[in-house]
């Protein structure tokens, strides 16, 4: 079983969910899920929690307002978990392919490399 990474409006629906009135009015919540793509919906969790946990050590826990510059802070901490299942593309390049050094590449084949 697969689950996809959520989508911009899933996104953007649980970091309003998460931070609610606690967002500053100059935050724009579609640029941050925009921002968010390939996060699992656990590391959107764990981006809003780093980013209330900033705005609280700014501001105090009873008045904290999370601002752009928090979700910045959070980012930065936070791993794109969905993107850790996409398998990167191995280049097909061959030894013959490579320009230059060819009496490193002498030596290499004479030493029982490729």
């Amino acid at each position: 079983m697969t689950l996809d990474a959520p989508t911009l409006q899933v996104r953007a629906n649980k970091i309003k969910a998460l931070c609610g009135i606690r967002l500053s009015c100059d935050v724009d919540v579609q640029k941050i899920a925009e921002k968010a793509t390939g996060l699992s919906m656990a590391a959107i969790v764990s981006l809003c929690s780093h980013t209330l946990t900033t705005a609280c050590l700014r501001e105090g826990a009873e008045g904290a307002h999370i601002s752009n510059q928090d979700f910045d802070h959070a980012f930065r901490h936070v791993l794109p978990y969905a993107l850790g299942s996409i398998q990167p593309a191995i280049p097909t390049v061959q030894f013959v392919d490579i320009g230059g050094l060819e009496d490193v590449k002498v030596l290499y084949t004479q030493i029982g490399g490729n």
